[in-house]
């Protein structure tokens, strides 16, 4: 779910707070409303309409509450089941489609920072703001400036630069950030330098070529940390993460053992990066795919034969989509600021009403709407 409450949300979230601020409204109104008609005399007409009068409008207000909680529940699970009942052009119902970099696009960052940034020292670096997602580190531009980076690796969805100081800077690209080379001329990664950008908010200028990374985020939901490099693996976004898909400790074995006794969609556990590090929606749905294997199927009901299948699927589909420089969806950029081109090798994602790719299949991609990310695959070939 996006950062923002949007679409679809807002019905569960109003639902939800009707449904628990309901009680609580009844149960301050209630007694008063009670000792009211109870304090009335009934000796007249007048008084026994006033009692009736105001006993009407207790029940019309219990009514409108549980009616309305009623109402929006209802119509978050029409959408959950059917999404496709309600017009595509109306787009708050829909997702937003935006997607936060996986794997694939942070190790095409990675590949691209690596030559103007391994082996070279930070001659300067400017922090031009306090915060992004979170707050910067305490004197964040003066620790960087004239560290050496020895090393530039990823963690999941994280590029960690290990720093001749003792201390790694993490870099998350959110939804929206992207690094940028620019400098003097270095092979193809650098080209020339950008106008300045207010969304520019960090700096670092390298030694040697005077190479300029520039971090950018107009949405701001990017982040950047500086922790010891001793103690990386259990900083808190670090501390958590399973096992890289491409590394050797994700293997039949693990997974086959990972889901056993798992009572949630298939789709959602390779999500979960304390299963797998580094898995997204868009790729998840191509592994899917490949594999034959509906989304919606729970983890532990799957065979272990067809589990233990999905781990060469996985690398297949990750390694294609780096060799190709990730999917480039409509925020991300490369390195050096070129698109890639992955995204037109997708078989089922963003394909919705696209016939099925599979040879000899006569299937259309339908979209479905799991913990409200979409899924697309085929009903007739992925079971």
């Amino acid at each position: 779910m996006s950062h923002s409450l949007r679409g679809k949300s807002w019905f569960m979230l109003v639902g939800s707070i009707m449904f628990c601020l309901g009680p609580v409204v009844v149960a301050l109104v209630i007694p008063q409303e009670l000792s009211l008609v109870k304090s009335v005399k009934v000796e007249h007409f007048r008084d026994i309409e006033h009692v009736c009068i105001k006993l009407a409008d207790l029940c019309g207000r219990l009514t409108l509450w549980i009616g309305s909680a009623i109402s929006y529940i209802a119509l978050y699970a029409l959408f959950e089941m059917r999404p496709d009942a309600f017009p595509k052009e109306y787009e708050p119902w829909r997702s937003t489609g935006t997607e936060m970099p996986e794997l694939p696009e942070v190790e095409t960052v990675r590949r691209g920072l690596a030559p103007v940034m391994e082996g070279v020292r930070i001659v300067r670096a400017e922090v031009n703001r306090p915060d992004l997602r979170w707050p910067f580190p305490d004197r964040m531009a003066e620790r960087l400036t004239g560290g050496g980076v020895e090393r530039l690796r990823r963690r999941s969805k994280y590029i960690l630069a290990d720093l001749d100081t003792g201390e790694t800077l993490l870099i998350h690209l959110g939804m929206s950030g992207r690094m940028v080379v620019s400098g003097e001329p270095l092979g193809q990664l650098v080209h020339d330098r950008p106008a300045k950008d207010k969304h520019n908010h960090v700096v670092l200028t390298m030694a040697g070529c005077r190479a300029r990374i520039t971090f950018n985020d107009p949405r701001r939901f990017g982040a950047m940390d500086l922790m010891p490099t001793a103690l990386a693996d259990k900083h808190k976004l670090l501390a958590g993460l399973g096992p890289e898909p491409l590394g050797n400790a994700f293997n039949e074995a693990y997974l086959v053992r990972a889901f056993k006794g798992k009572n949630t969609s298939v789709k959602s556990a390779l999500l979960d990066q304390r299963i797998v590090a580094g898995l997204g929606n868009i790729y998840v749905c191509e592994v899917l795919f490949h594999a034959g294997i509906s989304p919606l199927r729970k983890a532990g009901y799957i065979a272990d034969a067809r589990v233990s299948a999905l781990v060469p699927v996985i690398r297949q589909v990750l390694t294609a989509a780096i060799a190709a420089g990730g999917s480039s969806l409509r925020d991300f950029r490369q390195a050096d600021g070129a698109l890639g081109y992955f995204q037109h090798s997708f078989d089922v994602y963003g394909r919705e009403g696209a016939p099925c790719r599979r040879s000899g299949c006569s299937g259309i991609v339908a979209r479905v709407v799991q913990s409200g990310r979409s899924s697309f695959y085929c009903r007739n070939c992925q079971r």
